[in-house]
């Protein structure tokens, strides 16, 4: 079933703020407290899940 155009276009319009903001965070701009805090206000993403998988992706790539 897919989702109503409206609700398409606020979790894009979510996603681009989020990649915007983590833009921002690699450039310096914005601190990494202020990018979870926009990504855990959009309320479309799973802090958690979303935590966890990044954990996972900066072992694999041996930052941490």
């Amino acid at each position: 079933m897919q989702s109503h155009p409206s609700e398409q276009k606020e979790a894009m319009k979510h996603y681009l703020e989020i990649q915007l903001s983590l833009n921002n965070m690699l450039r310096g701009k914005e601190s990494v407290t202020e990018f979870l805090d926009k990504v855990e206000a959009s309320d479309c993403i799973n802090m958690d899940d979303y935590l966890t998988e990044t954990l996972e992706n900066l072992e694999f790539l041996e930052v941490i």
